[in-house]
């Protein structure tokens, strides 16, 4: 089984304390099972859809700040 940990502060997380995870290892986010779609995760993930959808069909968001974060971080996968 793999874990990875992400740790951030997001408009969907406004409730939690800027300091989550730097002393108490807590994480906002939920263990996946080993049985997750990973694939069908990233997809539906906000963080990590825009850049799938480009590396999947070439399509960049029609946003230019967006555009150019994805190609960015596309790059260094």
């Amino acid at each position: 089984m793999h874990e990875i940990k992400f740790v951030y502060k997001s408009p969907s997380c406004s409730t939690l304390p800027d300091n989550i995870g730097e002393t108490d290892n807590t994480s906002p986010l939920t263990a996946l099972s080993d049985d997750t779609d990973i694939p069908a995760a990233q997809r539906s993930c906000p963080d990590f859809k825009d850049t799938v959808e480009y590396l999947d069909t070439g399509t960049l968001p029609d946003s230019d700040v967006a555009a150019r974060k994805v190609i960015l971080e596309s790059d260094h996968g």
